[in-house]
């Protein structure tokens, strides 16, 4: 084997044996007795097993993404269960244990199936009302001890050696191993592809559910298991004490482990153990100051959020400057199986996709009307349309994401429309999104080796490594291989570029082998070359797989494609080759427009050189240790539009957040209107009359489009833009006023983000990528609304991809190239120089 280690390379060995968290847990417990023999040891006891209980706890918070307020409940379970099996059933503490870990399983299971499917604060409140009905039993039966709880619990020898664990030193000592083999089963469950799993449904739940993952299936199993432990953790304290009451069931207890996790860093193994020792030790020491200790232990945790969101396991990343999952789950170096094939395997026959009479409402906004296409195995299938005619949508009911209103879909000739997400992808759908979506916060690696692990039926594995699963890694290296993406395997993917997400996302895709590709806008927000690139790449999955492909890149579509259809407001226009689709009257009508685009170059002005509205001098900005912008400088003077071009990565929107007060520089200035804005924050940038479209649009999705513009204004500082003059800058909204904003296309989003920026007081506007994947149609509405925004003299500075089109709508320009100012001029002579644009963009006028 080849050891790939980009995170331990260059430590002693012995080092490398002393960071494993298995080892750092044995040096803690074997310090205890030392460290609070002030207090006694019984607290020592006590730190171990909530060790074990806040890890417990952790499996679900920090690995799953599901926050229980209810955990006290499997506690509590444990605390009661030990005493009252040994007093009523077996006089027996190892048995005891072990059954009040399979009650508190069981119950888990119970609880889990009911309300696993709700979501957020919704499943939260549940586990803690469930958790207070318990209170209410333990506090008023009598088999339970009542008010006075349940007195008289012992330590009886473990079987079938008799070793006593009566006293406090040998308690402590059972009480550590214990601790220790559930924290060791827990830690090497998240090791495995099952434990690889829950992480991938904390990250992105949707996309495990498309990869055909059974995500509730996984949560409810991880909820039981958690329970368990937290139940042996509860035992152990039943058995400390010698007795429990009905408050360890009550919200100060659920509280509680939620309080160690997060102190202690939930992201992080040892986050919740370090938790449990800040918090036992600071309960005993403030407890032995005032009676109000709680008040002060609430003022220590606000300020340990507030300045430590990561939680105090935070501090050895940020000290060790390490970057990258393996740092904090402790995951074993990247392994590439040497002599292992790493060659693609058997390929999935292509697919029939077959769809008849779809038909779907929102209110009275019509998305598909009795739709019915069929794609031919190993076809190219382009599905293209102006903005709003459903063909996201479309794509939402073929993958499961929204049921349909009537109508069938097949594939291979069975019915697949009533079946769940997840079901459609195991027999061979795979998708992509509009918006890149993929697993942010694991590494390039880990995201695809999600994709291989589930595709091959191991994302239930949890007894494994997910490591020493050979066929698994040697899938993942290859498709990162062909992707181009090796070298970044050890990177998050947060920490990618836009570009090399989509890359990520189509490696995802990829590794299932799927018989029927649906990529939706796959060339959104990439560069010329990257297009290129990826398209080709699309190219090569047809005729292997069927791919069905919505895109607005039409040359390309028309370029790649073996068969077009055409959607406009639901309704299939056209379907046919793309030489016979490009000449239909309709689709020229209903989707390119009767007539050519407006050439917007000449209504461009050349601003005089008056008033600086904008400058930026010597921007430096970086994220971490890496340096994004070396030294840029610009200025915007009023009335007019500047273009800030470049290539995909090279920092223009790292640029605009910094003018924004989205981000901080690391040195420059930036003024506007002769104020320094450099260290603003967003709120009082937006105040002195600067706004921005952010890429992406974020929009209100649950507003209308009216509440989105109400919502935008501020109290007191009423701008020179109403409502209705907004309205009349784009009307394309004004007959959609009603209508919320999620119902939107992305190119009626994209007049309503720019609608809104209007609302403030505004005298600067940014606009960041605003004609990315729109249509031609939408692009020319975008552009005209542009150039509407000069004739009322507002000042823009226009980011844009699209850059043919931005060089007709601005004055000046400003080109970027790795984090620099490269070219500095009047837009109509780049225009005129050619072979500059192919040095600078990389596109043809």
């Amino acid at each position: 084997m080849e050891v790939v280690d980009r995170d331990t390379r260059g430590l002693s060995s012995a080092w490398r044996v002393v960071r494993h968290p298995l080892i750092a847990v044995a040096i803690l417990f074997a310090i205890l007795p030392i460290i609070t023999r002030p207090v006694g040891l019984a607290v020592g006891t006590e730190i171990a097993l909530l060790s074990l209980y806040a890890i417990a706890f952790n499996l679900l918070l920090g690995y799953t993404g599901v926050a229980s307020f209810g955990h006290s409940l499997f506690f509590g379970v444990g605390a009661y269960g030990v005493g009252l099996i040994q007093m009523k059933l077996i006089q027996s503490t190892s048995v005891a244990l072990a059954l009040v870990m399979v009650l508190c399983a069981v119950i888990a299971l119970f609880l889990g199936a009911l309300i696993i499917k709700r979501r957020g604060v919704y499943f939260s409140l549940l586990t803690l009302a469930f958790t207070q009905m318990m209170f209410t039993i333990a506090f008023r039966w009598k088999v339970t001890g009542g008010e006075s709880g349940l007195q008289g619990i012992r330590r009886f020898p473990i079987t079938p050696l008799a070793l006593s664990i009566d006293s406090p030193y040998s308690f402590y000592l059972f009480t550590i191993l214990v601790s220790f083999a559930g924290i060791a089963v827990l830690w090497m469950l998240i090791q495995t592809p099952y434990g690889k799993t829950l992480q991938g449904i904390r990250e992105n739940e949707k996309r495990m559910r498309l990869l055909g993952c059974n995500t509730s299936a996984y949560k409810v199993t991880a909820f039981a298991i958690s329970g368990a432990f937290a139940g042996l953790a509860g035992g152990l304290q039943g058995l400390l004490f010698h007795s429990t009451y009905a408050q360890v069931f009550d919200w100060m207890s659920a509280g509680t482990v939620l309080v160690m996790a997060v102190l202690g860093g939930s992201r992080y193994f040892l986050g919740p153990i370090l938790g449990a020792v800040i918090y036992v030790f600071l309960q005993y020491f403030l407890s032995s100051l005032t009676q109000h200790w709680m008040i002060v232990l609430g003022i220590i945790f606000i300020i340990s959020i507030v300045f430590l969101p990561d939680g105090v396991a935070s501090l050895y990343q940020t000290m060790t400057r390490r970057t990258g999952k393996e740092t904090q789950n402790g995951d074993a170096p990247y392994i590439r199986p040497v002599g292992v094939d790493l060659a693609h395997g058997k390929e999935a026959e292509p697919g029939i996709l077959t769809i008849r009479g779809l038909s779907k409402r929102f209110g009275a906004v019509v998305v598909a009307d009795d739709l019915s296409i069929t794609v031919e195995p190993g076809q190219l299938f382009a599905v293209i349309g102006p903005n709003g005619a459903g063909k996201t949508t479309l794509f939402n009911m073929i993958s499961g994401l929204l049921p349909v209103d009537s109508g069938n879909i097949q594939v291979n000739d069975i019915e697949i429309h009533s079946k769940k997400d997840y079901q459609r992808a195991r027999m061979g759908l795979a998708r992509s999104f509009q918006i890149v979506s993929v697993f942010k916060g694991l590494t390039v690696f880990e995201n695809v080796r999600l994709a291989v692990q589930t595709h091959q039926g191991k994302g239930g594995n949890a007894w494994e490594p997910a490591r020493k699963l050979d066929g698994v890694t040697a899938r993942t290296w290859a498709i990162l291989d062909s992707l181009g993406l090796s070298p970044k395997a050890h990177l998050l993917a947060d920490q990618l570029t836009h570009g090399d997400q989509r890359l990520v996302e189509i490696g995802i895709s990829i590794a299932s082998d799927p018989p029927i590709f649906l990529l939706d806008e796959p060339l959104a927000g990439l560069a010329e070359a990257e297009r290129t690139s990826v398209a080709a790449m699309i190219r090569k999955l047809a005729p292997k797989h069927t791919v069905v492909l919505v895109e607005h890149d039409i040359d390309r579509v028309f370029a790649i494609s073996d068969h077009v259809a055409v959607l406009h407001q639901g309704h299939l226009v056209a379907s046919a080759d793309p030489t016979t689709v490009a000449k239909d009257p309709e689709v020229l009508r209903v989707y390119l427009g009767t007539q050519q685009q407006e050439d917007h170059h000449d209504q461009r002005r050349q601003a005089e050189q008056g008033e600086t509205v904008l400058s930026v001098e010597n921007l430096i900005v970086s994220y971490g240790k890496s340096q994004v912008l070396y030294g840029v400088s610009l200025e915007v003077y009023r009335g007019e539009i500047v273009g800030l071009l470049g290539r995909n990565g090279v920092g223009k929107t790292t640029t605009v957040m910094s003018i924004a007060g989205a981000l901080r520089p690391g040195g420059g200035r930036i003024r506007f209107r002769e104020r320094e804005i450099t260290h603003n924050t967003p709120d009082l940038t937006n105040r002195v009359g600067l706004g921005i479209v952010p890429q992406g649009r974020r929009i209100f999705p649950n507003l209308t489009v009216m509440e989105n513009l109400r919502v935008a204004q501020l109290p007191g500082k009423q701008g020179r833009w109403t409502e209705e003059k907004a309205l009349d800058l784009l009307p394309y909204l004004r007959e959609r006023r009603d209508q919320k904003g999620r119902y939107l296309s992305g190119g009626e989003q994209q007049l309503l983000a720019i609608a809104r920026s209007l609302m403030g007081p505004l005298e600067f506007l940014i606009l960041d990528e605003p004609l990315e994947g729109l249509s031609p149609v939408m692009s020319s509405l975008v552009a005209e609304a542009i150039n509407r925004l000069r004739e009322e003299n507002l000042t823009v500075l226009l980011v844009e991809q699209a850059a043919s089109v931005a060089l007709r709508l601005v004055d000046r320009v400003y080109v970027l190239n790795n984090g620099r100012v490269v070219y500095e001029g009047k837009a109509e002579e780049l225009v005129a120089d050619t072979s500059k644009q192919q040095r600078l963009l990389a596109i043809q006028v």
